[in-house]
């Protein structure tokens, strides 16, 4: 029971999520060497592609490595140089990961993403902080992530999965449960039909008669004539002996009695 709901919980939740996360607020993504996580258009790595980028570069020599999803892994196919200062501007087809270098030391972020992915068309980054290179670690406690499918706040609202989960009453003692209507349920059921109904009355005792009916009844006492067998009589003498019937002819006609197969039409007369 507890795990039905549970799913059908979950069920209803995770399209709202999605609906939510067209438009999705990741950490920072940035770096002063080179990213050391990729990130995903989408999480499990597939087909999905990002279609525009908008970085702050405070690097002379910084660019953004891009790769294709080869056999579920990141293949590169390219990279783009990226100017001081913010700048934006639009992907190659098939660039479905990236990463982050700076090769002088200089700070480099993202600002904003697109991509076509349907949970995750718009993709906006937090700004930088004092520390500006710790990367996204989907495994941490805030429940956010790197990944572009990741929803922050996700493990906070699967927490309340488990208090709903948690709330919700234990199946009963079943056996307790039949033994309690045997027990009490039923007879006061009984009970108040009976009151309600009344009771069906005592059936009757069988009928007792003075003069019961005596049994017993006489074989047949007759016997045949002593001659019987010498008369010679036969069933064939009662056919011989039985009086002609009249045989009287119909004057309507009567009616003849036809073959009821080779009475039907053909196939010509059908058509």
């Amino acid at each position: 029971m507890k795990k039905v709901v549970l799913i059908v919980v979950l069920l209803l939740m995770i399209p709202l999520s999605i609906v939510s996360a067209a438009s999705v607020t990741l950490p920072y993504y940035g770096t002063t060497s080179e990213s050391e996580k990729f990130m995903w258009a989408d999480p499990n790595k597939g087909d999905d592609e990002f279609t525009f980028v908008e970085y702050t570069s405070n690097s002379n020599n910084a660019e953004i490595l891009m790769y294709e999803t080869v056999s579920g892994s990141a293949s590169l196919i390219g990279s783009q140089s990226l100017s001081n200062g913010v700048h934006s501007f639009n992907f190659p087809a098939n660039v479905s990961a990236i990463k982050l270098r700076s090769n002088d030391g200089g700070e480099v972020y993202l600002n904003y993403m697109e991509s076509n992915n349907p949970v995750s068309t718009q993709i906006y980054f937090e700004e930088p902080t004092t520390n500006p290179d710790p990367e996204p670690d989907p495994g941490g406690g805030s429940g956010d992530c790197g990944c572009v499918v990741d929803i922050p706040g996700w493990d906070n609202m699967m927490g309340k999965l488990d208090e709903i989960k948690n709330a919700i009453q234990p199946a009963p003692d079943w056996q307790q449960v039949a033994n309690t209507m045997r027990d009490t349920i039923v007879p006061a059921f009984r009970s108040e039909m009976e009151d309600m109904l009344g009771t069906a009355p005592e059936p009757q005792s069988a009928p007792v008669f003075n003069n019961p009916l005596q049994g017993g009844i006489d074989e047949p006492r007759g016997s045949l004539p002593s001659d019987f067998e010498e008369s010679g009589f036969t069933a064939g003498d009662l056919k011989a002996d039985a009086e002609e019937i009249q045989f009287q002819e119909d004057a309507s006609g009567g009616f003849e009695l036809l073959d009821p197969v080779g009475s039907l039409p053909t196939q010509e007369e059908f058509k």
